[in-house]
């Protein structure tokens, strides 16, 4: 069990829920438990709840792996309106107990969303100085309209964590530290290894990190974007965030809800701007994304997303894995707006999608290039990183 949250959203009815995000080292054999919630209501009760295991994963990793579970307990009519303070997981309602955990509600006191935050899953750069493209990177996601990104990390690099504590302190990023669960490895060499070489095992733990920063923050944000540090939803027919959902969130309104807009992705490359132009001389070398302008006119099957955070339950990678019932994924058109992939290299398998000569140009981007260079030249040299 690693985070417990109190949901009482308005699109799931009348109804209240505890969702306690943590990891499973088993598969199956998930219906034998029970919640026991503890609510302050003048003197302490306990209340018992029936639960409901979600495993949160593309696919079962192998058998004695890690996987993200989201634990669903509801709450009974006669306790609805009031908040536990802690809930329990017992196998038996009369067996001691061996777990209590706090349960958070962090509904703003205003009762307003900001638009957009961003959750970025497990970051494990220990060796790997990729500073300077973070700092890029954020900087342009604050100019498409994103409020604050959150960071679940495990080993960085020096100057990466002096860029997140930069941000941090400026109230626009989040950084929490995460250990890998049980016996596997907790050296910044070992769990490195391990990210890189079993990447199934990897894939069904990370959920966790998207589920416990999208509960976090649900009543704060009206959307949450599932994003790595080398990826950007770019819109085409207009500059921001905010104008692309609005569209269609008028759009939707007369239809059924709309739970998530999935944008394809297609992949820019280093080797991409190499086959067709060394640098751009008007635009700092140092700025990554504004000077790959090459991609693949190919885009590949898995998507990136934005959640509407009404309507979802349980998160992956590319989509959501559980949205409200009656609610659908929009897939917004790739001349509306679709997710740019930068990479150094090329992944095994994708030969089409990375021939360079076959590459397009794509200046979409560069219409942000005043403000995002002065942003980013500005916090490099306040880092000493320029």
């Amino acid at each position: 069990m690693y985070s417990a949250y109190y949901d009482d959203r308005e699109k799931f009815g009348n109804k209240s829920f505890v969702r306690i995000i943590g990891l499973m080292d088993t598969i199956g054999k998930t219906n034998e438990f029970i919640c026991k919630l503890w609510f302050k209501t003048g003197e302490e009760k306990v209340a018992i709840s029936n639960i409901d295991v979600e495993e949160i994963w593309d696919f079962y990793p192998k058998k004695e792996a890690w996987g993200t579970i989201i634990i669903t307990c509801q709450i009974h009519q006669a306790n609805y309106g009031h908040i536990p303070f802690a809930v329990s997981v017992t196998d038996n309602s009369c067996h001691s107990l061996t777990n209590l955990m706090r349960v958070d509600y962090l509904q703003p006191q205003n009762n307003s969303k900001q638009n957009f935050g961003v959750c970025v899953k497990g970051l494990d750069f220990p060796f790997q100085d990729v500073s300077i493209k973070i700092v890029e990177w954020l900087e342009l996601l604050f100019i498409l309209g994103v409020g604050k990104v959150y960071f679940y990390t495990h080993n960085l690099h020096p100057n990466i964590s002096k860029v997140l504590q930069h941000y941090e302190k400026k109230g626009k990023v989040e950084a929490v530290p995460i250990n890998l669960p049980g016996g596997q490895p907790d050296s910044p060499q070992g769990v490195h290894e391990l990210m890189e070489i079993q990447t199934r095992d990897k894939r069904a733990q990370e959920k966790l990190h998207f589920q416990d920063c999208f509960y976090k923050n649900m009543y704060k944000y009206r959307y949450i974007a599932i994003l790595d540090t080398d990826e950007v939803i770019v819109p085409r027919k207009v500059k921001y965030w905010g104008e692309l959902l609005d569209i269609y969130e008028s759009q939707q309104r007369s239809k059924n809800c709309t739970c998530a807009y999935t944008f394809n992705r297609t992949i820019s490359l280093d080797s991409m701007r190499q086959a067709h132009v060394e640098y751009d001389s008007h635009v700092p070398e140092y700025m990554n994304m504004l000077q790959n302008v090459y991609r693949s006119p190919l885009y590949e099957t898995l998507p990136k997303y934005i959640a509407d955070t009404d309507h979802i339950v349980g998160l992956g990678n590319h989509r959501p894995m559980t949205c409200k019932r009656e609610c659908k994924i929009l897939s917004v058109p790739v001349d509306v707006a679709h997710t740019v992939h930068f990479r150094a290299f090329c992944k095994a398998g994708r030969n089409k999608m990375c021939d360079a000569k076959a590459a397009i140009p794509d200046l979409i981007l560069l219409r942000y290039q005043d403000p995002l260079v002065e942003r980013v030249t500005s916090s490099l040299k306040a880092l000493q990183l320029l």
